[in-house]
């Protein structure tokens, strides 16, 4: 609130009939930045916050920076723009993560409703439009005035070697990923490019914005052939589009729609008495509460049973009080208590409540009102400090230690750069706002965050073997070479060489070279490590298939050492081949690891039949029908060798 003092309705229609380039982070990103570099001046920039560090990177500032989102994710990926020169027009959400709105120093315009309940500040405003940044920026681009709308970096699906980002992004760093789904889609090359679900919905929201827009006369482009396919975006390479708006100067433009400094004071003395407004509100539906728990707990007599009706003609009073005098804050309480009101849920029956279960719910929902306002008016306080802080900045004598304490709070460290421009600070100020500054630029550097931790997860190895296993089995001979090219761009070659070897084998089975494969599987069972077990699987898989009974063999041995789960698969191929002792051992074998395993008990009972060995199979069939004593074909199998004199 305490920032929230510009709303970008202030720049409708401020560049009617231009057209924007509108820049996101998907790898096509890539494609545009050097054509952007030399025609910089000739088109206005949207960017949304993700891309800074690319944009810093390559020496180019946006006109219009966006962001959205609430979550301290968002500041990971987005506080290189914190780094921009003050001409970028920041444009965010009124509940973007407030680390990047209360640090940026230059001219800043929110979307959406500058408070949470009705209130004279609440004017006119944009709308932050979702589900994505970008369906923000277009929606944004459209009040503005632009008609013509060039989207780079909105791809919605990744490259064939398993990137989602582009160049320099914490995704593109932290190799590529292979948690993919099966999901695909078609590109505007025509080729299908993998997608995610969330990336899907995305092309449909995105759709359904783009049909809107172009039903208002706006024209939407994609300059990425890599791009997905949108319905109602047209696909045109950035060098086929005519700007032709000239060079625009958009500080101009903004300066004119804007009013002065002067208007700092009198907006924070605005938002200080709407927060007085509310606290007072806030305080009045916690006492009620607070009576309101009390007379509940009054009404009943300790059998639970209600002695006095007119305690509950007052709590009829006090009810009305809240949806009469507290009608709009009521509800905003509500909301900060939701999970305690969810407790008041109960399978409907058609049987009354009992006096003391009315008792119970009742106490239920008023301490839900109290944990509600409690919260909520931990926020109001929260942020009228951070009112009078702001408006200590403006002051003739700053309150230096209100202002240090509250960016301390806020971890605020770069909004000491403001006060760069005060020529005189006292000597312990400027020791304490040098420190804040070292400790936001290390902050601001800082690459090992949270998000960059989550996208190295979606890089795991132990997904490539998924994925790899997932288009091995459904034949997908192209997307397995796909997935080999990327490889060659994780961090890691050592660890990810056994994984280049099972894609290489898998390949060389679709396509039909067994040779090939059994080379590439044996360099695993060579090397050791985490594969070996996949690739002994393989060799004797190729191994049944072309008869090589000794490779076959030798691969089930291997397995069956490794895990004892493939000893019955090892008896089974022993038993084929009439090696019947060294079945019957690894049978054994495996059911004194596995007793409760009653069908390779049978297998192994069957097997001493065959084989004449009637005692040792009685004895096995005894041992079944001990744990088991109903299971019919035991019984049968017993009478059979009963009837027949065993």
């Amino acid at each position: 609130m305490a920032d929230n003092q510009r709303p970008a309705k202030l720049l409708e229609k401020a560049f009617v009939d231009k057209t924007v380039l509108i820049l996101a982070g998907g790898p096509s990103l890539d494609e545009v930045l050097p054509w952007l570099r030399l025609h910089r001046n000739e088109v206005v920039v949207f960017a949304v916050s993700r891309i800074s560090r690319q944009l810093l990177q390559a020496n180019i500032e946006p006109d219009f920076v966006f962001s959205v989102d609430p979550t301290e994710l968002s500041f990971d990926i987005s506080k290189e723009m914190l780094e921009f020169s003050s001409k970028p027009i920041f444009v965010y959400s009124y509940h973007t993560v407030p680390t990047l709105v209360n640090q940026w120093h230059g001219l800043g315009f929110y979307l959406g409703p500058r408070l949470p309940w009705p209130s004279p500040l609440n004017v006119a405003n944009i709308g932050s439009a979702g589900p994505t940044v970008t369906n923000t920026a277009l929606s944004v681009a459209y009040h503005f005035g632009f008609k013509r709308m060039v989207l780079a970096g909105v791809d919605l699906c990744f490259t064939r070697e398993g990137f989602t980002h582009a160049t320099g992004s914490d995704e593109q760093m932290a190799g590529p990923r292979f948690n993919l789904t099966s999901l695909q889609v078609e590109t505007n090359a025509g080729f299908m490019a993998p997608t995610s679900c969330d990336f899907a919905q995305a092309i449909l929201s995105l759709s359904f914005q783009a049909k809107q827009l172009s039903e208002m006369g706006c024209r939407i482009f994609n300059i990425s052939a890599g791009s997905a396919k949108v319905d109602n975006i047209e696909y045109l390479p950035i060098s086929e589009i005519e700007f032709g708006d000239g060079a625009i100067n958009v500080a101009k433009i903004v300066a004119e729609r804007i009013s002065d400094a002067a208007e700092q004071s009198k907006y924070h003395k605005q938002i200080l008495d709407e927060l007085g407004r509310a606290q007072f509100q806030i305080k009045g539906i916690a006492r009620l509460a607070e009576n309101a728990r009390r007379v509940n707990d009054e009404m009943y007599s300790a059998d639970g049973v209600i002695e006095n009706y007119k305690d509950k003609k007052r709590l009829d009073q006090i009810e009305k009080k809240f949806k009469r005098e507290h009608r709009h804050f009521s509800k905003l309480v509500k909301s900060f208590g939701i999970r305690s009101f969810i407790k008041l849920t109960k399978a409907f029956t058609d049987e009354e409540w009992s006096a003391e279960e009315a008792k119970q719910l009742g106490n239920v929902f008023y301490d839900a009102y109290r944990e509600g306002a409690t919260k909520l008016m931990c926020l109001l306080d929260g942020a009228v400090e951070r009112v009078q802080a702001r408006q200590q900045e403006y002051a003739d004598a700053p309150n230096f230690g209100l202002v240090i304490e509250q960016y301390r709070k806020d971890r605020s460290f770069g909004r000491v750069r403001l006060w760069k421009a005060i020529a005189e600070l006292p000597a312990d100020v400027q020791v304490q706002f040098a420190d804040f500054e070292k400790h936001f630029v290390e902050i601001v550097h800082d690459k090992n965050t949270r998000h960059f931790a989550k996208a190295k997860s979606q890089g795991n190895l132990s997904s490539l073997k998924q994925r790899a296993g997932l288009l091995f089995k459904h034949k997908k001979i192209e997307e397995l070479s796909d997935l080999l090219i990327s490889l060659n761009k994780h961090q890691d070659q050592q660890a990810v060489e056994p994984y280049r070897q099972l894609i290489t084998g898998y390949s060389a089975e679709l396509q039909q070279k067994p040779a090939q494969a059994l080379d590439a599987y044996r360099q695993i069972v060579d090397g050791g490590g985490v594969l070996v077990e996949q690739a002994l699987i393989r060799i004797a898989d190729i191994g049944i298939d072309s008869d090589d009974a000794h490779t076959a063999n030798l691969a089930l041995q291997c397995l069956s050492q490794l895990n004892p789960f493939y000893l019955p698969l090892y008896a089974e191929m022993q038993r084929l081949h009439g090696d019947v002792m060294v079945a019957i051992d690894a049978y054994n074998n495996y059911i004194g690891q596995f007793p409760q395993d009653t069908l390779v008990q049978i297998k192994l009972a069957n097997l001493y039949t065959e084989q004449g060995i009637y005692d040792a199979a009685i004895m096995m069939l005894d041992y079944i029908l001990a744990q088991k004593p109903d299971l019919e074909v035991a019984v049968t199998m017993k009478a059979a060798l009963v009837s027949a004199g065993f």
